[in-house]
């Protein structure tokens, strides 16, 4: 971002310098070191994936009502508790998601 301060920083390709470190920090993000790519890292990838191929607001409601009742018959309430809130919080912060 240093050429922001340079006296003729040419301001019509900061949208395209964004789209630019967006996109790199998106790949640091994701990137894990080979000792911390863990099982636990890969389930949640997995999950992750599989909760984003559903985008009909009904499904993830009915997908994140599942998860929350697996959680609490493996005797984890707060977990439940936890994943049902994630959902709740999503459709109030998205008024169009509303059912």
């Amino acid at each position: 971002m240093r050429w922001v301060e340079q006296e003729n920083a040419d301001w019509s390709q900061f949208p395209a310098l964004t789209d630019k470190v967006t996109t790199v920090a998106e790949v640091f993000a994701q990137h894990r070191p080979e000792a911390e790519r863990t099982v636990e890292h890969e389930a949640v990838e997995v999950l992750r994936e599989f909760l984003a191929s559903f985008p009909d607001p009904s499904q993830k409601r009915m997908l994140y009502t599942l998860l929350a009742a697996g959680m609490d018959s493996a005797q984890r309430p707060h977990h439940a508790a936890k994943a049902q809130a994630l959902f709740n919080e999503h459709v109030a912060a998205d008024p169009v998601g509303k059912p």
